[in-house]
């Protein structure tokens, strides 16, 4: 998913997010400028993939927090149903670094097969960085 030339991935948690942010803030700050430091933006129907900016209001952490403590579902079935589907999608993929075919569950596929290559690939990355 594409905003103002950022792209967005389905988060494990069900929120469209990126690497430094979350779509619905970036929506929110698009229209009504920054969001106060503490402060979270709600959505009025509790659906996380519902990110149409009359869903969206700011509030304070708090504040918020509270209200989804009263009881409130944190997730209304179709998306419980929606992200269960997504996260069960298995692909076949091949690592990185060992360049081993693997299978990884979820969203999205990942990109190493174990964490130690994913280490491992990280590591060589830097030390090439640094030598330029």
């Amino acid at each position: 998913m594409q905003f103002n030339g950022q792209g967005y991935f389905l988060s494990h948690n069900g929120y469209y997010a990126r690497k430094n942010g979350y779509l619905h803030r970036d929506i929110y700050s698009a229209t009504y400028g920054n969001i106060p430091r503490g402060w979270h933006v709600h959505h009025k129907d509790e659906n996380p993939l519902n990110n149409d900016i009359d869903n969206l209001v700011a509030m304070a952490g708090r504040e918020h927090l509270l209200l989804h403590n009263k009881g409130h579902t944190r997730r209304p079935a179709g998306v419980l149903a929606t992200l269960a589907r997504l996260n069960s999608q298995i692909h076949t993929a091949t690592c990185l670094r060992c360049e081993e075919a693997f299978t990884s569950k979820g969203a999205h596929p990942s990109r190493f097969c174990s964490r130690r290559c994913r280490t491992s690939y990280d590591g060589k990355r830097r030390r090439a960085a640094l030598r330029g």
